[in-house]
């Protein structure tokens, strides 16, 4: 399944229109879609409303503010629907299915409100709901979740992201995987593989450090009650030792373009593992992660790896060469809050 459409209505800069239809529509490609336009035409806009109804892979905080509302307005709504669905996605996402003409179509909205609560102040009601127009019905949190897309920012500090701590990503990534899922054998072995080696470290230990420690220690205590020291091994469950991981390319010093590629790779293998739901990945800015000579062959990788992948990459950008290096086909021009898709039947171009 890939992501056909979105519609917004009162978000940012894009109004609802007089007979209270969308204000904008975009219309995406299966594959790869770059949104080419000028500062504050709105591509940022239409990123962000994705990320807002859809949520993303690494759980970022998605929050619809009063700046989101366009100005004058209460009330906004995003709208986005997903086709070609396979039969698996079909049978799980059917209650909430649109079925005309023989085609089906997920289509999921999400409305928010401005409302003074008793107290009179100010808050923001949201709703996201799924189905067709007008019988849409609640979708659960855990179906929901089955959408999310992965969303590179524009300057990461991927260096960062790619350490080890509480907030590794590398940890969430492999922790994710099929392979590390439930009580998996790999799984496992990856814990007794830690328990194994540091029982050897205890080994190596036990004559430069603990012989040392005892001989002091047998001091301290009766004869009667001698103690003896040890280091004991932490257990430690599988995500605690992921944490401790780091992910380089094993290079002193490496500069954040590099770090950026070895980031959206990282990512990118966890979308490719999506077997139900779309496998949408939002770059921001691509010009902002990596050099120009990069760029084209990063962008080049995306061609080709639609083909085989099915991912449906939705990139902005400023970059005229990266713009110029892709067929214009992927081009969606977005000027004078209007989408303009240059794919083949969306211009009155001949072929």
């Amino acid at each position: 399944m890939y992501l056909h459409s979105l519609k917004l209505w009162n978000w940012r800069k894009f109004s609802e229109k007089d007979d209270k239809t969308a204000g904008i529509e975009v219309e995406f490609k299966q594959g790869l879609n770059i949104l080419v336009g000028e500062n504050d035409s709105g591509k940022t806009a239409i990123i962000d409303a994705i990320k807002m109804v859809l949520g993303t892979n690494s759980n970022d905080m998605n929050w619809i503010t009063e700046q989101d509302f366009y100005e004058g307005s209460r009330l906004l709504k995003i709208e986005c629907v997903f086709r070609s669905m396979s039969e698996d996605e079909e049978a799980f996402f059917y209650e909430w299915l649109t079925i005309t003409s023989g085609r089906s179509e997920l289509r999921i909205v999400l409305e928010a409100e401005i409302y003074e609560d008793i107290n009179k102040q100010s808050k923001i009601k949201r709703n996201v709901k799924a189905g067709t127009e007008n019988l849409e019905m609640t979708m659960d949190e855990s179906v929901r979740h089955l959408l999310a897309v992965t969303y590179l920012k524009p300057l990461r500090d991927a260096t960062v992201e790619m350490s080890s701590g509480n907030k590794s990503r590398i940890a969430q990534i492999i922790k994710s995987l099929k392979e590390f899922s439930g009580d998996s054998i790999q799984k496992q072995k990856v814990v007794d593989s830690f328990t194994q080696t540091f029982d050897e470290f205890k080994n190596v230990l036990n004559d430069p450090v603990l012989s040392k420690i005892g001989a002091t220690i047998n001091e301290f205590f009766e004869e009667n009650n001698k103690k003896m020291p040890e280091i004991r091994n932490k257990e430690m469950s599988f995500q605690e030792i992921l944490r401790k991981l780091e992910l380089n390319i094993g290079e002193k010093g490496i500069g954040l373009g590099s770090s950026n590629l070895l980031f959206m790779a990282a990512e990118l293998l966890l979308l490719s593992e999506t077997e139900i739901g779309p496998k949408i990945a939002l770059i921001e800015e691509i010009e902002a992660h990596i050099h120009p000579q990069a760029q084209l062959r990063v962008i080049k990788h995306f061609e080709k790896d639609v083909e085989d992948s099915n991912i449906q990459y939705i990139l902005t950008t400023h970059s005229p060469i990266l713009a110029a290096s892709v067929s214009i086909e992927n081009i969606i021009f977005i000027y004078n809050n209007q989408a303009f898709p240059m794919e083949k039947g969306h211009t009155k171009l001949n072929s």
